[in-house]
């Protein structure tokens, strides 16, 4: 049986835990994360002890949930949730179990979890607990439910955004009766709170597989759309090529969804709880011009950096094409990128006679759109001939 090393300060919460005479195991996305030889983020331990008792037994804790039974630990600079085991009953909202009993029994708390892949315990030793076959599902790259899946969706409404995202984080294939589960339970994620959703979908489009996304809208986990899913999943591959910043890929991925699925992208934004500055650049497509290298130095000026970023984020997802790059290569440019940064400012105008005021902004917005297209007529004195005959329109 192969076996796992577990770092150093880790092993040892476990092993203090072992030494009172109680169970503790790694578990969870832990335990998935090192058989598949990713980076852990957060360690999660489960035990047969109670919360008092591990709270006892280390310096320095924190009862971080209590009615789970979660202490969090702090170990020589090590953190690690620790959670005694325990079964979940009754799930009213759909999200959170109205009652939970512990158990002394490891299996009993492996089988209340989401997907075989998750449900895996692991010893100081580095031998692996799999009750449900999670280690099979790995090698085959699957995702499963532990167990009745309509059972784990109707408990907990999130799991079903968590299958999808998994599925692009890992590049894993959902097996055909989770995946179909999925869709006949789709609509209870209307339960689901904004900020929960928006947090699944924005790991999944900031994955290498952000074209999940629109699986999630195919499935019904987004809500009812009528238009062309197909379209959306192509145009969410697009997604690639921009960086994983989330609030960029979820403007251009609102854009895209506008165009395939005729919904308004603002009001989809406003569902998931996004904030206003977001919502408004979701549209910028559709009104700054980012056809050309020169059209994207014109917007820079006329709309600002970040509206023309949004459009052409948001054109290059739809129709394709390089704005994105276009855009990019401008701001590293020494060009200048608004009126601000011309060879020229209001000192020279008003020497000409210009008064600072709308007039004044008027020449300069010329001058800017002249360097646009000449970047090397930016030099002061070029700009005051031409400053001149703009006074002489």
């Amino acid at each position: 049986m192969t076996k796992f090393m577990i770092p150093g300060n880790i092993c040892r919460i476990l092993k203090k835990i072992q030494s009172s005479g109680e169970q503790a195991c790694l578990v969870g996305g832990c335990v998935r994360d090192m058989v598949m030889g990713r980076r852990i983020h957060d360690w999660d331990i489960t035990t047969s002890a109670g919360w008092e008792k591990i709270a006892g037994l280390f310096k320095k804790s924190a009862a971080t949930g209590i009615k789970y039974g979660t202490v969090t630990v702090f170990y020589r600079g090590t953190k690690a949730e620790v959670t005694t085991f325990r079964r979940d009953t009754g799930y009213t909202d759909m999200r959170h179990p109205d009652d939970v009993r512990f158990t002394p029994e490891l299996k009993e708390d492996l089988a209340r979890r989401d997907f075989t892949m998750n449900a895996m315990a692991m010893d100081a030793d580095g031998g692996i607990t799999d009750p449900f076959g999670g280690m099979a599902d790995i090698a085959d790259r699957v995702i499963r439910c532990v167990g009745e899946p309509d059972r784990r969706f109707l408990e907990d409404a999130l799991r079903m955004f968590r299958a999808l995202r998994f599925s692009a984080q890992l590049g894993f294939e959902i097996e055909a009766v989770t995946k179909s589960a999925i869709v006949n339970n789709a609509s209870n994620c209307k339960y689901l709170s904004a900020g929960r959703v928006r947090t699944e979908l924005l790991k999944t489009i900031c994955s290498d597989r952000p074209e999940v996304a629109a699986d999630m809208f195919e499935m019904g986990l987004l809500g009812d759309f009528d238009g062309d899913t197909a379209t959306l999943h192509k145009m969410a591959e697009r997604l690639r090529k921009l960086p994983k910043s989330g609030d960029l890929r979820l403007i251009s991925l609102s854009a895209a969804a506008g165009r395939a699925l005729n919904i308004s992208p603002g009001e989809f934004l406003e569902r998931l709880g996004c904030g206003r500055e977001v919502k408004e650049l979701s549209g910028a497509f559709d009104c700054v011009p980012c056809g050309s290298a020169e059209e994207i130095r014109l917007s820079c000026g006329e709309y600002g950096m970040k509206k023309t970023m949004a459009a052409c984020a948001a054109g290059d997802t739809i129709l394709g094409g390089s704005r994105y790059r276009l855009f990019k290569e401008f701001v590293r440019s020494d060009l200048p990128h608004s009126v601000r940064e011309l060879a020229i400012s209001g000192r020279e105008l008003m020497a000409l006679g210009l008064s600072p005021g709308r007039e004044m902004g008027d020449v300069l917005n010329e001058l800017y759109r002249h360097v646009c297209r000449f970047p090397e007529d930016n030099n002061t004195e070029k700009l005051i001939k031409l400053a001149e005959m703009c006074m002489c329109k």
